[in-house]
């Protein structure tokens, strides 16, 4: 699973350099509301995600592109609720994976997921050293 703020136009050129890539990239997605992913932490918009969606299409003949969902983050208002799944459409994701999240897992789930961040910088970075030496 990748963050979606590693794909760049440098970090896609990279890959397409290399002659052993399979084009699934599942990129963790969580909601399609600004709104929400604000509430989760999360570093990107809706937008943003849909330009790395675009950057690995442009540069691979039918990516497989794959994503998380998370329902029920504070998701209460109908109108976020709509943005959200008029944004999955708009994506045309190969595959979803929908996970519901009790109320009182959210502030649980913040925390970790601000660790998490931390963790995969630091995995992003092996994984680079790693490509590098093949």
């Amino acid at each position: 699973s990748l963050e979606p703020r590693i794909i760049t136009e440098e970090f896609v050129g990279r890959l397409k350099k290399l002659h052993k890539v399979c084009p699934h990239f599942h990129l963790s997605l969580q909601s399609g509301c600004e709104e929400t992913l604000k509430r989760m932490n999360r570093h990107y918009t809706p937008e943003e995600y849909y330009e790395k969606c675009k950057l690995l299409r442009a540069a691979f003949e039918n990516p497989a592109i794959t994503t998380d969902v998370i329902v029920g983050f504070r998701e209460r208002r109908m109108k976020n609720l709509i943005r959200h799944v008029s944004f999955l459409r708009k994506c045309i994701f190969m595959r979803c994976i929908f996970s519901a999240i009790p109320e009182e897992k959210e502030q649980e789930l913040t925390r970790w997921k601000i660790r998490s961040q931390k963790r995969q910088r630091r995995s992003e970075a092996v994984y680079f050293r790693h490509l590098s030496h093949r």
